[in-house]
């Protein structure tokens, strides 16, 4: 849970920035990162309108999610749910996602 400060400026820019990669080897397949975010005042939207993104490398790199803020005002409180999924072909072992750090950005004033 996230709860918006005081200072957001409202129906401005939120971004979630996730740092992610792969620990040990890449995935044969796939490997991505998603993110669900919702406001605890309407549960059951998702306001997160960027899709999963690859993560499928051994360096770890930001990958932005763009939060819809139409309706975001301080106060708020965000549900933010990060997963990873990994879809590996081979019978290789040692394939892990690893999230380095989650960061939530926001237009504030002062």
């Amino acid at each position: 849970q996230f709860p918006v400060p005081i200072e957001y400026v409202n129906g401005q820019t939120v971004t979630i920035r996730v740092k992610a990669g792969m620990r040990g080897d890449v995935s044969t397949n796939s490997a991505n990162v998603d993110v669900v975010c919702v406001r605890t005042a309407a549960a059951n939207t998702d306001i997160c309108a960027t899709a999963a993104q690859s993560i499928n490398n051994t360096t770890a790199a930001n990958k932005d999610f763009t939060i819809t803020p139409t309706n975001i005002v301080s106060g708020d409180i965000l549900d933010v749910v990060v997963s990873t999924l990994i879809h590996d072909l081979g019978a290789s072992s040692g394939i892990y996602g690893q999230i380095k750090s989650v960061e939530v950005l926001l237009d504030v004033k002062g």
